[in-house]
């Protein structure tokens, strides 16, 4: 399978070594010079993983630019693994680096080994963030609709209206119903109100 990586770094040899090693392994690379054009890539496509300097030509020595740059990133997709890769690395900036929202930390020159390992580490870690958030907002979703069920089906006669007001308690529980009556009395119609009061009912006619 293919993963898309982005790239930020201003050494063009650098940035050669890592498009030869990462789409010999399957990774669609796009590679950016400067903090300003990962940006503008990261603006128009979404990432599986972000591969990232920390010094660029304006600063090459603090971190600020790369800093800024996950910064950045993290307010287009908050899911985005952004690994950093710098020459300069020392604990303090790794701690930082970690604060902001970076995922892990590589020392140049890089073990290819360990570079794909992390690489393919937190784009699964990524994958089951954004499977967590799919699933919480279907809970979230359940939840709302269990505590505020609701009918969109019109009635005039009161026995229908008692029916529909019954329906919606039931609609609350998780019992299996059984409908009795005889044959063209509406039994068929019932498992369609059930639906439309948003509650999955066992029934059994």
């Amino acid at each position: 399978m293919t993963h898309s990586i982005l790239i930020a770094d201003d050494d063009v040899q650098i940035i050669m070594a890592l498009k030869l090693l990462l789409k010999t392994h399957q990774f669609d690379v796009v590679v950016a010079q400067t903090p300003n054009e990962a940006i503008e890539h990261a603006t128009k496509r979404e990432f599986d993983v972000a591969l990232i300097d920390l010094n660029y030509q304006a600063d090459t020595t603090s971190g600020q630019e790369g800093m800024a740059l996950i910064n950045d990133l993290k307010k287009l997709d908050e899911l985005l693994p952004i690994v950093v890769m710098t020459g300069y690395s020392s604990v303090d900036i790794a701690v930082d680096v970690m604060k902001l929202g970076a995922s892990d930390f590589v020392q140049k020159p890089w073990g290819n080994e360990r570079l794909l390992s992390i690489l393919q580490n937190q784009i699964s870690l990524k994958q089951s963030r954004r499977l967590g958030n799919k699933l919480a907002a279907h809970n979230a979703l359940l939840s709302n609709e269990r505590s505020t069920p609701s009918c969109n089906i019109v009635a005039e006669s009161a026995v229908m209206k008692q029916l529909l007001t019954q329906l919606e308690k039931l609609a609350l529980s998780d019992m299996s119903i059984m409908l009795t009556g005889e044959n063209g009395c509406g039994k068929a119609c019932l498992p369609i109100i059930f639906i439309v009061v948003h509650r999955a009912i066992t029934i059994h006619m």
